[in-house]
């Protein structure tokens, strides 16, 4: 505790420059309580978040905590009274390894700074598991619904973030296409191009499931596919998502920030939403448009 003090007056002594961006910060108290849930939730019973919170497949989601949560139940309710202190002393050192996250809006690499004490509390109650063998057939039996679950878990996520990547790409295709009728692409132009990224964060989890701010990464899903040689210069602006800008190029706040842009003399302007990439036409020229609708 002390340590922790002590670190939290110099951090916060330090010169602070910048700005704090909004997806690091809890700004409700339901945030605050969502942060509590994932905490727990990752620590004590693998969950697949990913069905529960991008998929909303509640059922997947029971089925996942059901297999994995009687390993947990069995060992706490074996817990014997004398061994509470140095379980509960355990569970502080764990409250403050993830305490400094808990300040901003938590995810699930956070949890990697109490997996040790995390390990260390599951070996001493296994170890302290009593050798009756109906005891042991039943941790054993816990034990395999417990893997079975978090093999399944993984592979999940795993696809989730494969699904992720290939929305990068798709993207990135669909703007280079855009981009490809309109400039003669090559390395050490000094192409500018702008996008106007369209944010919907009911498409999001973490970066396993990512919205198309994320995917799209500012640009960086053309510039990977030209191996980062082309344009000289990308800058992005991320706009909250509306209902009117379903049909980006008839929206007139973005037309609006797409004129601005021209007028600033970046060479394209595009939209990239969940629903695909278009580009905004300078004034007097045919629009292009690649939206999925």
């Amino acid at each position: 505790m002390a340590a922790a003090s002590l670190y939290a007056v110099v951090r916060f002594s330090l010169p602070h420059y910048g700005t704090v961006s909004d997806v690091y910060t809890t700004s409700t108290p339901i945030d605050f309580v969502k942060s509590l849930y994932r905490m727990f939730s990752t620590l004590l019973f693998p969950v697949d978040n990913v069905y529960l919170m991008y998929n909303h497949n509640y059922l997947a989601t029971a089925l996942s905590l059901i297999l994995a949560s009687p390993l947990s139940v069995l060992l706490l309710a074996h817990a014997r009274q004398k061994e509470i202190k140095l379980l509960t002393g355990i569970c502080l050192c764990v409250f403050i390894a993830m305490s400094p996250h808990l300040i901003t809006r938590f995810s699930n690499m956070h949890v990697y700074g109490a997996t040790v004490q995390m390990a260390i509390l599951w070996a001493y109650l296994i170890d302290r598991l009593p050798r009756r063998r109906s005891i042991q057939r039943q941790y054993y039996a816990c034990l395999l619904c417990s893997v079975m679950a978090i093999i399944a878990i993984d592979a999940h996520h795993i696809e989730a973030k494969y699904q992720s990547g290939q929305k990068k790409l798709t993207l990135g295709h669909e703007a280079l296409a855009l981009l490809s009728n309109n400039f003669h692409i090559k390395s050490g132009s000094n192409d500018r191009n702008y996008s106007i990224t369209l944010t919907d964060n009911s498409y999001k989890y973490s970066t396993f499931c990512a919205n198309a701010e994320d995917a799209f990464c500012w640009g960086n899903s053309v510039e990977m596919l030209t191996h980062y040689t082309w344009p000289k210069q990308w800058t992005d602006t991320a706009v909250d998502y509306t209902p009117e800008m379903i049909r980006p190029l008839q929206c007139k706040s973005l037309r609006r920030i797409a004129d601005k842009a021209f007028d600033e003399d970046y060479d394209a302007v595009l939209t990239v939403s969940d629903h695909g990439v278009c580009m905004f036409p300078r004034k007097n020229k045919n629009i292009l448009d690649n939206t999925t609708l």
